[in-house]
């Protein structure tokens, strides 16, 4: 079982909802803040959660999910969009493209 709901970007005033997973109840929704693609923080700032390229119907866009405790980071591949998505940085590092 997982939670999934619909997460607000955090960005005062954007009213920019994000389809999220929470995998096996593990993590709580107060765990993790949620970025819309347009207010991404600036690469210096995203050490602490997860660049997703995340794809709805046939355009993609990116999300950032910030992993406010250790729990949630322990959790991140669990904690993610709902739907068909690619973790393209994880806290800091990119990350190889899989094969597809």
């Amino acid at each position: 079982m997982c939670d999934i709901y619909g997460a607000r970007c955090v960005k005062k005033n954007c009213s920019a909802v994000i389809d999220m997973h929470l995998a096996d109840y593990e993590t709580g929704r107060e765990e993790i803040k949620v970025f819309c693609g347009s207010h991404i923080p600036p690469k210096k700032e995203r050490k602490d959660g997860v660049l997703w390229k995340i794809r709805k119907r046939k355009s993609s866009t990116r999300i950032f999910v910030v992993y406010l405790t250790q729990n949630a980071r322990n959790h991140w591949e669990g904690n993610r969009y709902n739907g068909e998505d690619f973790a393209l940085e994880v806290f800091g590092k990119k990350r190889k493209r899989r094969e597809e």
